[in-house]
């Protein structure tokens, strides 16, 4: 009898383990939780967002492992560029520094006469960034030297993009005398200027025909790349203070007092708005399935972007001036308390975080697989997947 209740125990044990382990494998994870670690995409990321929407390709691991740490000053409220081994970032001591971009090391440094926020372009050998001092520099990308300088009668707070007037090569930056500029990058001569009568803030977006922008005169501009002539002008109600994003044939652009609008590039014609308590500096991020919004409300959306139905939401720790990246199945986003979160794209939900110790404030920048966080108190942070030479990071508590 004993005999017999023994081998009925060990059959019911074994029965047990083979349904726990079967109902455990039968449960699939989320694409989030599964390590992907495709080759590295060879990219760069010459000026504000890498010229994208905010969606770059590549991958962000689940774990990642701080790369290097660097101290560049103070204050870094804009974002650094990369173009091969080479990154480039202005800092709130005036400087505008190159560092090796796979330790951080210095470079050189070419010195301005007042804050550097903007994010510098790329644009051949030259480095392309304006200064609160009211100065657009060319430095030559190698050695920092100055090529050239030109005066404007404001701060130049935000970044320059290339462009193309007729067959000639343009660079396209604003300033706060209320005029954007198009300049020739050899040599700084005005091709054209489009004056709005005030603070010119944000990055200028490169569509087909037109560029786009907005600014302190509460409006959205549409202009004409070939001749600076005004396409549209939307009055949004508000001063906008950040860079918007264009995504396709569409224009999505926030505002001080919370105002969020998609509108159709071309025409300017409003597409659908949503309304928040508090004010939009930061980029959304945009994919073909969702954008990503989040503003100082602390408040993450996710939504369709061609009707702004809300695909999911959830309360952030801490307000958004930085703007967010969509990488593959992850969004990452920083905040204003110095968290960087790393959420998942399907539900928003909290895979990873780390805390900066500093308020994020410029935007995140993102290539070769390594995502580049500048902070408040002058560090700038490398985060990528780790290697023998880098420090592994856990997530931090919840």
């Amino acid at each position: 009898m004993k005999i017999v209740l023994t081998l009925l125990a060990s059959l019911c044990l074994g029965l047990g383990l083979w349904l726990f382990f079967r109902g455990n494998a039968s449960q699939p994870k989320k694409s989030s939780e599964i390590e992907q670690t495709p080759p590295i995409v060879i990219s760069n990321w010459n000026g504000y967002r890498g010229g994208t929407s905010g969606n770059p390709r590549g991958a962000f691991p689940n774990q990642p492992a701080l790369l290097w740490s660097a101290k560049v000053g103070s204050n870094l409220n804009g974002s650094p560029a990369i173009v091969g081994n080479q990154l480039f970032i202005g800092s709130g001591d005036q400087l505008v520094r190159a560092l090796d971009v796979q330790t951080g090391l210095e470079l050189w440094s070419f010195e301005t006469e007042d804050v550097v926020e903007a994010t510098p372009l790329i644009i051949g050998d030259l480095v392309i960034v304006g200064s609160a001092d009211g100065l657009i520099y060319a430095l030559d990308k190698n050695t920092g030297a100055k090529n050239w300088s030109v005066t404007t009668e404001g701060k130049v707070m935000g970044s320059a993009i290339a462009a193309t007037i007729g067959e000639t090569e343009a660079i396209i930056v604003g300033s706060y005398d209320g005029i954007l500029y198009a300049l020739d990058p050899n040599n700084g001569h005005q091709i054209w200027g489009y004056d709005t009568g005030d603070y010119v803030n944000g990055t200028p977006l490169l569509g087909q025909n037109n560029l786009y922008f907005g600014g302190c005169d509460e409006k959205v501009h549409g202009v004409r790349i070939e001749d600076g002539i005004k396409v549209y002008q939307i009055s949004v109600g508000s001063p906008i203070p950040g860079t918007g994003s264009l995504f396709k044939e569409n224009l999505y652009v926030g505002s001080h007092d919370g105002k969020f609008l998609a509108l159709e590039a071309e025409s300017g014609r409003v597409l659908w708005e949503l309304q928040s308590k508090d004010a939009f500096f930061a980029s959304a991020a945009i994919s073909d399935d969702g954008l990503f919004l989040a503003g100082r409300d602390r408040q993450a959306r996710f939504l369709n972007p061609s009707n702004g139905h809300e695909l999911w939401s959830r309360p952030l720790r801490g307000s958004v001036d930085s703007s967010p990246l969509i990488i593959a199945n992850k969004i990452l986003v920083g905040t204003k308390k110095g968290k960087l979160l790393c959420l998942d794209r399907s539900d928003g939900v909290e895979l990873w975080s780390y805390d900066c110790g500093s308020p994020i404030v410029g935007a995140l920048a993102y290539a070769n697989d390594v995502l580049f966080v500048p902070l408040q108190n002058g560090s700038l942070l490398a985060f990528g997947r780790k290697s023998s030479h880098s420090s592994h990071l856990s997530p931090s508590k919840k």
